[in-house]
């Protein structure tokens, strides 16, 4: 996973790759329909900015392009916070599927599939390989794209792109933020998290799994 640092004040934890932070009363100016996560797990995606990235100087808040939104009076510049990334892979082998179970909040010890967050300058399926490879020690094909979906749980990411992939080489071995790796039947899923692992899981459950759409 790669590592972003906000600067914010507020108690840090780290999960998933990212800095996140405790829910309480976030300083500075967010972004006027910024998501929160659930306050049952806690732990939120800070999106807000308090001083501009070009001058410096602090940031005021103007309805702009639709919304209100941090703004530079000096550089007459707007901030804009780029949704969160994320991709999935579905591995099935001998009629099972391949979950990991995760071992940081969110969803700490459920299992999902492999997933993690794509990278500015990475391809989603470059960052769906380098997940899988972290995560299970497998080296994996991207056979298409299965499904992609918006934000619907507490997940941190705001936009998941699943695809279907295929074992090239290696042994599943838990890796990264995965706490163990396992391969599991229709019959004997294990508490699940997150929506595109629970939704995609339960079609391929029911022999529904959408064919994938190849490049």
């Amino acid at each position: 996973m790669r590592v972003c640092q906000f600067r914010h004040s507020g108690l840090w934890k780290k999960s998933l790759g990212f800095w996140i932070r405790i829910v309480n009363a976030q300083p500075g100016i967010p972004d006027s329909d910024s998501r929160k996560d659930s306050r049952e797990i806690g732990i939120e995606m800070t999106r807000t900015a308090n001083y501009c990235p070009i001058c410096g100087r602090p940031l005021i808040s103007k309805f702009h392009t639709g919304r209100n939104r941090p703004y530079c009076a000096d550089c007459e510049t707007p901030i804009y916070f780029d949704p969160k990334v994320a991709v999935a892979v579905f591995i099935e082998q001998n009629q099972q599927v391949l979950l990991i179970q995760r071992a940081l909040a969110p969803g700490k010890g459920k299992w999902a599939l492999p997933a993690g967050f794509v990278d500015y300058d990475e391809a989603p399926e470059d960052a769906a390989v380098r997940e899988a490879l972290e995560e299970t020690h497998l080296r994996i094909r991207i056979e298409g794209l299965l499904a992609v979906y918006p934000k619907r749980d507490q997940g941190l990411a705001d936009i998941v792109i699943a695809y279907r992939a295929s074992i090239i080489k290696g042994r599943a071995l838990a890796g990264d933020d995965a706490a163990a790796v396992g391969w599991f039947g229709r019959g004997n899923l294990p508490p699940l998290v997150f929506y595109p692992s629970i939704r995609l899981t339960s079609l391929w459950r029911q022999g529904r799994l959408p064919s994938v759409q190849p490049d």
